[in-house]
Order: structure tokens, then sequence, then C-alpha cells
């Protein structure tokens, strides 16, 4: 079984990606309350083959359309999952932990720009498999007969990895770690799994991974046919233009909210920003779905240029402090320093800023 930790890799043809995205789509679907109904043709869903992967990274950047939508795939991802593990038995499932293993040790050598906070799971989490793939804990844990009160093996760990179980106090806590019978361990790699699934989701959003996508209109089609199949409750908001570029349209300037907006026609007039302007343009164009490639791009493009009018006395430039600029941008995308995910500010906390007299001249000027 699977943690979908690394997408597969090879060539695909586009009808046969289609019938693998909709047979995954219209399965997951069917899954209520862990019942799992296995459909007449499931070849694109046999767990782990190149074709489950392909559905399941497909979906998953898909997901990112609407905030329903996620919430389904979430939902639903770990519903099967579940459903999967307690089919295993221990060979199996020690087959599941030592791929995850080394899955995490290639993923943790590729990654250049991931969250602090995504570092610190995945090196938790490969000393979870190190632990539990101890050969006595796994025969004695994952069999037919096993009782979710037993009790006769117990492991710690850190309680931000089992805050479900914490939530209903089934778990005792110790100096930060929640101390978790194997009775409990079936449940523990649910959310171990949910957890794999927020944080993939969250980077591919950082990264501008969904908009880049539907750049190609094989893949924005198909995000459409799921739309209009979809169920009304949940909406799938396919859009090409919602997503603004290193080169601006007159069409995405009209979107801007008005404060937004003021700022990108001062840039664009003068060349420079304030401080305190700059970053918050910055971290709206992030939101907005701006990936750091892009905004990178654009920031160049304007600081490159002589100012104009700029009554700041500003004498910075791009050509003399382009490595202080693209620290800056790679901070507030959450990939230098502390890795935070930043937000751009609310409206009532913009007004409240720029009314201050101290503020104006700064955010304005």
């Amino acid at each position: 079984m699977t943690f979908y930790m690394k997408p597969p890799r090879g060539n695909i043809a586009l009808h046969i990606l289609h019938k693998c995205v909709k047979q995954r789509f219209e399965f997951l679907s069917t899954l209520e309350d862990g019942k799992m109904e296995i459909p007449e043709d499931f070849q694109y869903l046999i767990d782990g083959t190149p074709m489950d992967r392909a559905g399941h990274f497909l979906l998953r950047l898909l997901s990112l359309s609407s905030t329903s939508f996620s919430q389904f795939f979430l939902k639903k991802e770990t519903s099967l999952f579940v459903n999967r593990l307690n089919k295993l038995n221990y060979t199996e499932v020690t087959n599941m932990l030592k791929i995850l293993y080394k899955h995490i040790q290639e993923t943790m050598q590729l990654m250049t720009d991931s969250s602090l906070d995504y570092c610190k799971f995945l090196q938790t989490l490969k000393h979870i498999c190190k632990d539990l793939l101890k050969r006595e804990k796994i025969f004695h844990t994952f069999n037919d007969i096993h009782s979710e009160n037993c009790s006769d093996f117990v492991d710690d760990f850190p309680f931000t990895m089992c805050l479900p179980l914490v939530r209903t106090r089934e778990v005792e806590l110790s100096y930060g770690e929640c101390i978790v019978p194997c009775g409990k361990w079936k449940e523990f790699l649910k959310i171990i799994f949910e957890l794999h699934l927020q944080f993939g989701m969250r980077h591919l959003h950082t990264t501008g991974c969904f908009q880049q996508a539907l750049d190609d209109f094989r893949i924005y089609h198909l995000g459409k046919e799921l739309g209009r199949s979809f169920p009304k409750q949940i909406n799938i908001n396919i859009e090409t233009t919602s997503r603004p570029s290193s080169v601006m349209t007159s069409t995405q300037q009209i979107n801007f909210p008005p404060c937004m907006r003021h700022l990108y026609q001062t840039l664009h007039s003068r060349h420079r920003l304030s401080h305190e302007a700059r970053r918050q343009f910055t971290l709206f164009l992030k939101d907005a779905g701006m990936p750091i490639e892009e905004a990178l791009t654009f920031w160049e493009k304007e600081y490159s240029k002589n100012r104009e009018g700029c009554k700041s006395g500003c004498t910075h430039s791009w050509q003399k402090d382009a490595r202080r600029y693209r620290y800056s941008i790679r901070h507030m995308y959450g990939l230098e320093g502390g890795r935070y995910t930043y937000r751009v500010a609310t409206c009532n906390a913009m007004q409240d800023h720029t009314l201050r007299v101290d503020k104006v001249i700064d955010f304005l000027e």
C-alpha cells in the first residue's frame, strides 16, 4: 500500500489519463461511512500501481480549485486509506512501511524549498517508520484478532502528530509526547496519512503548480469535465485567468481590490514601492496564486528600471541588491528564514495601518 509520497514517472496516453482520473473520482464519490464498493472495472485503482498514483496526484492537484473539493479529497482519500489498511496483514504492513521509509529518505534528499514544518514532519515520520518496523510489534498489532483496547506495546509520538487522539482523550500525554498503545496504531497511521496529504496540498498551493497545470489545455478541459459532473453542493472552480502573472494584463488589474490596484499603478509608474507597501503587495500576489518564479521575474522587471517620481529617497535597484530582494521575496513565500506562512493584511488591518498619520506616507510613497 502506498502513502503517495512520490508521483509516478513516465508517459501516459491522454485518454487513459482521463479514464484513470474519472474512475478514481467516481469511486471516491461512492465511499460513505467507511464502506467501499469495488467497481467491476477497477484496473486504475489497483493499489500502488502507476495508474493508481497518477489518478491520486492529478485529483490532488485539481482539488486546489475550491475549499469544498479539498475537503472532499482529504476525507475520501483518507477513508480509502483506512479501508485498504484494514485488509493488510503484518507482512504487507511491513512492506508498506519499508517503502514509505525509502520514499521519505529520497524526498528529503531532493527538498530545497519545502517548509520547515514539513521537514520536521518527514523527519518524525521517518523515526516512526523505523520504530514500527520492529518485527514483534508488527506481528502483534496487524492481525485479525488484535483488539483496539490492547496496550501490550506502547510508543511515544509528538503530540502534534496525534491531535485527534488528544482531542478525544484516547491517549495520555507526558512532556509533550503522546503515549499511544498498539490498539490505536491503525488510527495513528490514518492521522499521519491525512497530515501528509495536507502538507502536500499546501506545498502545491505555495508553488503555484495548480495554475501552471491549467495552462495546459488538456488538464484544463479535464478539470472542467469533472466540474460538470461534480455534485452541486461542491464547487470545482477551474479558471485560467485568476492567477496574476509576471506580465500583468488590464483584466487582471481590474479584478484587484482598490488598495492593491493603487499599489500596482504606483509601482508601474515609479518602479518602486516603500517597504511595507512592497511587502503587502508581494503577499497579495502570493495569496492570489502567483508562483515564486513569476514573483521573482515580476519584481526584477520593475526594480531593474530607473526610479521615476519616487519621493522615498530609495537608492536600491535589482542590479545592485538582487540577492537582498530575492531573499526577501522567498522569505515572504515561506521558503527562507523561519519558513512561516505569511498572509496579506485584511482590509480592516490595512485601513487601520494607512489611517495612522505616521504610516500614511510610508505606505503610499
